[in-house]
């Protein structure tokens, strides 16, 4: 019996021995964790059932003391006042779908200034855990960014205003005096000719030439200041109808070139037609002028996908460009070609950029010198 009774005591003071280093490990833990949550520097809420413990970080946000805000009713009432029945309808909601997306809301300290939390749950068993992080400032500083950058499209687009209708007054003044220019060279060169010697009727002939050229220029500043202003129309429309359409033009008014054109069936976009017959006619246009040098010009438009997008591309075979100059390529005035090479003003690439541009889209430049051009936009 002793030794039954001896056995038993010791196993039962063994269990209990067990029991307690358990208990003392699970304090312990407990303990460091009430330490950690205590002093986190964010705001921390622990909810079982209707009672509510926050941590130290709480009540520098609020200005309440932790027995303030022991319960949902007083956490709801007391932080958010009139508000307290539409905001803990949204918490029920959010906690009814498992708090997965954090939420950012407006609370009421003691001191009665507002303050913005972004509030994060999280749900286990028997409760919730409640992170608070105060995000006021941040949005402070989030919200003077938007206000600038609000402040800065409005005075761009007065600028760009202003800049374009200097350009269209400007323009439409310059054209008179450069029509009366080049009508008096015309009419010397053709009325005198024979009054003047070599040297008068070549500086007749270019004073005629540069007035015509600077003629050009207006025009393009015109064009690109009313594709600037004007509003979009947008809509499906015929790309390939386009392109042949302005091919043919291209044909009647150069009869004796013979440009093989190449324009792919079926090829359709969303834009203004008006804009985009102009975008092709630049582009088009110049790929016959650049192969005006080649024994067989060939010039062609295709649609290709990259990345997803539609992708409209016009190539030729043409004298091409270097392609450490293509960032000018696309500027107002620019040329890679002297005017003795190639006629015109320069402004046909920057009209074409700002087309697509205005349609949401990119237009970039691919070439080689002495192997052709190509040119690949998109439309948004």
């Amino acid at each position: 019996m002793r030794a039954s009774v001896g056995g038993i005591v010791y196993g039962f003071a063994r269990d209990i021995s067990e029991r307690k280093r358990v208990e003392e490990a699970l304090r312990t833990s407990e303990h460091r964790l009430r330490l950690m949550v205590e002093h986190l520097p964010a705001g921390a809420a622990h909810r079982e059932g209707d009672r509510l413990l926050v941590n130290r970080a709480v009540e520098e946000i609020t200005g309440y003391r932790r027995h303030e805000l022991d319960t949902l009713d007083k956490w709801f009432s007391t932080i958010y006042g009139e508000q307290a029945a539409e905001v803990r309808a949204v918490y029920e909601a959010d906690r009814a779908a498992g708090m997965r997306v954090p939420r950012i809301m407006p609370v009421r300290r003691k001191d009665g200034t507002i303050r913005h939390l972004e509030f994060f749950g999280y749900q286990y068993e028997s409760g919730e855990v409640w992170l608070l992080h105060d995000v006021t400032d941040r949005r402070a500083v989030e919200e003077e960014i938007r206000r600038l950058n609000a402040d800065l499209e409005a005075r761009v687009r007065e600028r760009t205003a202003d800049l374009e209708s200097f350009c269209h007054s400007v323009s439409h003044d310059l054209r008179a005096p450069l029509r009366h220019i080049a009508g008096y060279a015309r009419m010397l060169q053709e009325d005198y000719r024979d009054r003047l010697d070599d040297t008068g009727r070549h500086c007749l002939s270019r004073i005629g030439r540069a007035a015509v050229n600077m003629g050009e220029l207006v025009d393009g500043l015109l064009s690109l200041s009313h594709i600037s202003r004007e509003d979009i129309e947008r809509r499906n429309v015929s790309l390939s109808s386009i392109a042949r359409s302005v091919g043919r033009e291209l044909s009647e008014r150069e009869p004796d070139r013979k440009v093989e054109l190449e324009v792919a069936d079926g090829i359709n976009g969303c834009g203004d037609p008006r804009l985009l017959r102009i975008l092709f006619e630049n582009l088009l246009g110049n790929a016959w002028k650049f192969t005006a040098r080649v024994e067989r010009p060939k010039v062609e438009f295709r649609m290709e996908s990259r990345d997803g997008k539609n992708v409209y591309v016009v190539r030729d075979n043409g004298v091409g460009f270097d392609m450490r100059y293509v960032h000018k390529l696309f500027g107002s005035f620019e040329r890679l070609h002297g005017p003795e090479e190639f006629s015109g003003p320069g402004m046909g690439l920057a009209i074409v950029r700002r087309i697509v541009e205005r349609h949401g889209g990119t237009v970039r430049a691919e070439s080689e010198i002495g192997r052709g051009a190509a040119f690949s936009f998109t439309l948004g």
